[in-house]
């Protein structure tokens, strides 16, 4: 399934600098209202994250499921305050996922 010309599958393609570049240009599905920093708004496809959106935005540790822009969730994965995206990769996400929503003019 394709929505705006992305697809679950693009989201498998490596952290660089060109595809850091490419997620700020993610767009929500015409009658998504998500804001995916916070979690919360409308989502036409009542999934209860999006499936769209690229690796390099998305806040939640692949392994655990914790949310590091939310803080919600309990680290499976180590623990709290040992979860190694959490302490890493999550907050360069959290902060690219700020960039777009700014770009974006989220609410």
């Amino acid at each position: 399934m394709s929505v705006n010309g992305q697809s679950p599958s693009s989201r498998s393609h490596a952290s660089t600098p060109a595809s850091r570049f490419r997620a700020l240009e993610f767009e929500r599905c015409p009658d998504c209202r998500m804001d995916p920093l916070s979690g919360r708004g409308f989502r036409a496809c009542r999934q209860p994250r999006c499936p769209f959106i690229p690796r390099e935005l998305d806040p939640v540790c692949p392994e655990c499921g914790y949310d590091v822009a939310n803080d919600r969730g309990t680290p499976a994965c180590g623990g709290p305050g040992v979860c190694a995206f959490a302490a890493d990769e999550g907050p360069r996400r959290v902060a690219l996922l700020r960039a777009w929503r700014e770009r974006h003019e989220v609410d």
